[in-house]
């Protein structure tokens, strides 16, 4: 489709069209959708801007060639292509924007030399429009006809303002009023929006809004100095018994990444949730890169995590560089998933939901939740961005002046086991200590093809909360189950009790089939997850195929123990599993996919015809699921 809007691009000097103030507008199917627009020569070539009130934007690449004007937004993946008339002081031309993976608004532009915004419409005028413009002035209550959540709206001589809502606010709005009621608008590149209000008496209004070329819906207000949106801070809830180190996501580069990875550590801690196509979240990223530079020297560490709109890791690694590059970024992005709220819920379910882009998650230097704020309010909200900004630096600041979280007793725990690894490293054994001058130091001991030949080395070790990085190994502490997990492999591990995988099942008495899949039907998430890995190792062990009926897992289980289930399911070669497994690979959670990955890998030893039916996910976003699939080499 974006061919079919290529436009030809021969050399025509800029001085045929028009510059200075243009009056520019989107087709919507509510009617004229308009912003300002400045074109300008310069002596790099042309300049351009848009104009919502008080806002000015800065095109970031026009051209004029060949009697057609291209203005790009390759931040929002967004382009518009128009020709101009023979007298150079018109424009026609389309808007298109990138929705998802092949999904497009196209919408119908015009412009006009000349000031202004909305089209001159005949009216009583005089004292009946200065009446209905006071009328559009001041606060407002607000519900929007397809949410139930509160909304506020902010008017200014009826001439600007915008909308507040629990998942951000709606930009600079511009227009104009009169006797025949409100119309305001904006466009930014990336949002069309157009909202028609009337006035039913003198505190009460019914509008209606539409968004892009698709979206209408029906609001109403109400005038209420005092209305106010639900506490941002209240919305938003961290899941219990998440951690930050089995949240593994790719970076820039395609490399995972734990969230738990030392690198990311600090005295405070940010994780937003974001998407480079969403304007409320490029109103934060300068924020944030303020931030950053305010606070990096005195601990605080910033982690982003994109949910963007193709799903292909390329082009979404591709866009979000863009909006790093935009901002100055300098702190890491991590590439989470699709943009859809109920899948990046899935593929994030450290939150019980994902409500709104952006959302920003505080946490102190052990890792712990502190707060977690949902939306933003951008300069568009006036006194709501400002307060907004000095809450932010206010946590940020309290968290920086937290006593360091004693690891003493994970520490403890560490050096007084020696843990042991089965399985791929067959007989590793890793033990903590510290040096003659108290660094942390791991020895790791590996038996070679002859048991009487022992590799050793010695590493460093970080510590932080649960996660334990040895050299550049990444551990996670589970001191429930007594045992080390590694976040990019749930097979992994290193048990504290040399004689079992499972110490905690061992302390149990759970180690006999029967009492494990008993185990298995309770309502402890960490002794059904732990029974599950041990009933998987006994029959491995004892070199038993499959998995009894009553271990395998329905689509209904958590995703961590449908993660624990593939695992399962695949070192036991499980073929029952298969459906289930192929299944599980169109989950967005990533770690679900490399386990349901790594198990129908094995299985292909099973059934052949698997070979080819995996083909269909050999492109999935994340590395170590692409890493899985791969064909092995001879």
């Amino acid at each position: 489709m974006i061919a079919a809007l290529a436009l030809s691009l021969a050399p025509l000097a800029p001085a045929e069209l028009a510059t200075g103030t243009w009056r520019a507008w989107l087709h919507s199917p509510g009617g004229e959708l308009p912003f300002g627009l400045e074109l300008h020569s310069t002596q790099d070539g042309f300049a351009a801007f848009l104009e919502n009130g008080e806002e000015r934007i800065p095109v970031p690449e026009a051209a004029f060639r060949g009697g057609e004007l291209e203005l790009r937004f390759p931040h929002y993946d967004s382009v518009i292509t128009a020709r101009v008339s023979p007298k150079g002081d018109a424009l026609e031309g389309v808007w298109t924007k990138r929705r998802g993976r092949d999904d497009w608004t196209r919408m119908r532009f015009s412009a006009e030399v000349g000031a202004g915004r909305f089209s001159p419409r005949v009216n009583e005028g005089g004292s009946a429009d200065r009446a209905a413009r006071e009328l559009m002035d001041g606060r407002f209550r607000v519900l929007f006809e397809s949410s139930d959540d509160p909304a506020v709206l902010v008017l200014e001589g009826g001439t600007r303002g915008t909308f507040l809502t629990t998942t951000g606010d709606y930009r600079f709005l511009a227009g104009d009023s009169d006797a025949q009621g409100l119309r305001l608008s904006c466009f930014d590149g990336a949002h069309a929006f157009l909202f028609h209000a009337r006035a039913t008496d003198g505190d009460h209004l019914e509008g209606d809004f539409w968004s892009r070329d698709t979206w209408h819906e029906t609001w109403t207000a109400a005038r209420d100095p005092e209305a106010s949106l639900p506490d941002p801070f209240a919305e938003t809830a961290w899941e219990t018994g998440a951690n930050l180190a089995e949240l593994v996501f790719p970076d820039l580069a395609g490399e995972p990444r734990s969230l738990a990875d030392p690198a990311f550590a600090g005295k405070a801690r940010i994780v937003q949730v974001f998407g480079s196509w969403c304007p409320n979240c490029h109103d934060e990223a300068p924020y944030l890169a303020e931030l950053h530079e305010r606070y990096a020297d005195r601990g605080l560490s910033i982690t982003a995590l994109a949910f963007e709109l193709t799903g292909e890791f390329e082009r979404d690694a591709k866009q979000v560089a863009i909006y790093k590059e935009k901002y100055g970024i300098e702190f890491p992005i991590l590439i989470g998933g699709l943009a859809d709220k109920s899948l990046a819920t899935a593929a994030f379910p450290a939150l019980d939901r994902v409500r709104s882009y952006p959302t920003t998650i505080f946490l102190g230097a052990d890792g712990s939740v502190h707060s977690i704020h949902t939306g933003f309010s951008g300069p568009a909200t006036g006194d709501a961005h400002r307060e907004l900004r000095a809450e932010f630096e206010s946590t940020i600041e309290a968290l920086l002046s937290e006593a360091p979280a004693s690891d003493e007793r994970s520490w403890n725990w560490l050096s007084e086991h020696t843990w042991v690894e089965r399985g791929v490293r067959s007989g590793a054994a890793y033990s903590f200590g510290t040096d003659d001058e108290g660094r942390r130091l791991c020895t790791i001991r590996r038996a070679g093809a002859d048991p009487r030949q022992v590799a050793e080395e010695q590493l460093p070790v970080a510590l932080q909360s649960g996660t334990v990085a040895v050299g550049d190994e990444l551990w996670f502490l589970d001191l429930r189950a007594r045992v080390l997990t590694s976040p990019f492999d749930f097979g992994r591990r290193l048990s504290s009790d040399p004689r079992t995988h499972t110490p905690l099942m061992r302390e149990l008495g759970l180690e006999e089939e029967g009492d494990l899949l008993e185990a298995l039907e309770g309502d402890d998430p960490v002794v059904r997850r732990e029974a599950l890995y041990a009933l998987a190792r006994r029959r491995a062990d004892r070199q038993q195929a499959g998995l009894p009926e009553r271990a395998r897992l329905g689509q209904e289980a958590p995703v961590a123990l449908r993660t624990a289930g593939a695992w399962a399911a695949g070192v036991t070669y499980d073929r029952a599993s298969i459906p289930s497994l192929l299944a599980n690979m169109e989950h967005p959670y990533a770690g679900l996919r490399r386990e349901s990955a790594r198990a129908l890998k094995l299985l292909t030893k099973l059934d052949t015809t698997l070979v080819e039916t995996l083909e269909a996910f050999a492109a999935d976003p994340d590395p170590l699921v692409r890493e899985a699939l791969a064909p092995r080499s001879r």
